[in-house]
């Protein structure tokens, strides 16, 4: 009989250990009764598609978790410890928060989304699709037709400075120049603040010719005892003549080493 007994016990203890290991852990999925969870445990819904054993509480410690969705589901606890509250950090996740600090104010709105492009900034072109205005000290031009910016418009241009341009020199009219210079033409697309002795003639280190996006028709004069001498294909400089004279031979022969590579100069005869 003893024997008996011994067996049905130790049968009930076999099966109530069975029973404990199909339980999930604490965080494992329990999703539609698949698997039951520790006593201390409940099974929680994540979303709609999947649940997990959750650690459920008598009373929450300070600071710690009385509340949660989501991926920190758990029911709201019905206590905190003395002195503490169930505070929302946001719609997924509460803590225990002393009851006598005030909460921290609200975060100030976020600034409104830009409605005009700042100076310089990209206003138009292309497949861009553009800010409605510029600031207003700045005026929408086009550089060429995939790419328009927002350029300042100045009171007044410095001296030897740009007055007004299009394309990369892109610059509305200025207003005015210092009394003693004016707005003048100066490359193709280009006008500068020139004093009369330079409205139409480089001084010493002056671009005095050019092409490509400094596009200049050669000007009339350098300073006295300068040259317009050419610096390379795109570029040309007011310079003394003594060293002109060396640029441009050396120019010259690059163009010749230009047309036949690795020769003093190209045959007469192929």
């Amino acid at each position: 009989m003893l024997s008996k007994l011994l067996i049905v016990a130790l049968s009930l203890e076999s099966a109530a250990a069975m029973a404990f290991a199909t339980c999930a852990d604490t965080g494992t999925e329990c999703t539609g009764g698949t698997a039951c969870c520790h006593a201390s445990d409940s099974c929680e819904a994540v979303n709609q598609y999947y649940s997990k054993c959750v650690t459920q509480p008598t009373c929450a410690a300070e600071h710690g978790q009385c509340a949660g969705k989501g991926d920190t589901v758990m029911k709201e606890v019905p206590c905190c410890d003395a002195g503490f509250e169930c505070v929302a950090t946001n719609e997924w996740y509460s803590s225990c928060q002393n009851a006598s600090v005030s909460p921290p104010p609200p975060s100030p709105p976020a600034p409104p989304p830009a409605t005009c492009a700042k100076d310089e900034a990209q206003c138009g072109g292309g497949t861009f699709n553009p800010l409605a205005c510029c600031e207003a000290s700045s005026t929408c031009m086009v550089v060429n037709q995939y790419y328009s910016k927002c350029v300042a418009a100045e009171t007044c241009a410095a001296d030897n400075a740009l007055c007004e341009g299009t394309g990369d020199h892109a610059k509305p009219a200025t207003a005015c120049c210092s009394a003693d210079h004016s707005c003048v033409q100066w490359g193709a697309d280009w006008k500068v603040c020139r004093d009369a002795a330079h409205a139409t003639c480089s001084a010493h280190g002056e671009q005095c010719a050019g092409t490509g996006g400094s596009a200049m028709p050669t000007k009339g004069c350098c300073d006295p005892g300068d040259e317009c001498v050419v610096v390379n294909k795109y570029y040309s400089k007011c310079d003394s003549k003594a060293n002109g004279g060396v640029t441009n031979a050396f120019f010259g022969a690059l163009s010749n080493f230009d047309s036949c590579p690795g020769l003093d100069g190209c045959p007469t005869h192929a």
